[in-house]
């Protein structure tokens, strides 16, 4: 089974899902890369293939399009959140438990991947994130 990756921006307790894209979860072969998408120091993107299906673009393909979870880090820590990232996406699911999320960034339980210190000794961590889904094409 595939790995899945999981977001949530979530609400209070009792309105978890209170609002349209809430949460997010993108299975890892729909995710296409990083980047400094916003230009700030603190800010690294990553773009997914649309969650929604096909979105109408310029060439009527679709494929120019993203989805767009933006995560804040720890300024200029962008390879060390990357690294992170990858090497969980890498890491071999444990036999037996069946889990295939990995968290990058829950917001409501205040829970994000670890990132950990970077060569110097400096803290690296994701602290926030927001999440942009385009609307799928009508039927």
């Amino acid at each position: 089974m595939e790995k899945y990756l999981y977001f949530c921006k979530g609400g209070s307790a009792d309105k978890l899902f209170n609002a349209a894209h809430d949460v997010a979860v993108y299975p890892v072969s729909s995710f296409r890369g990083f980047t400094n998408q916003t230009g700030t120091q603190t800010h690294l993107a990553m773009c997914f293939k649309p969650i929604e299906g096909e979105v109408g673009d310029a060439d009527g393909g679709g494929d120019d399009v993203n989805d767009v979870v933006t995560l804040t880090i720890t300024s200029d820590k962008h390879k060390e959140v990357i690294e992170a990232i990858l090497a969980a996406i890498d890491a071999p699911k444990i036999a037996g438990t069946g889990k295939s999320m990995i968290v990058i960034a829950d917001l409501m339980l205040q829970d994000f991947l670890p990132v950990g210190p970077d060569s110097s000794g400096t803290a690296v961590a994701i602290s926030d994130m927001s999440i942009t889904v385009q609307a799928g094409a009508a039927a």
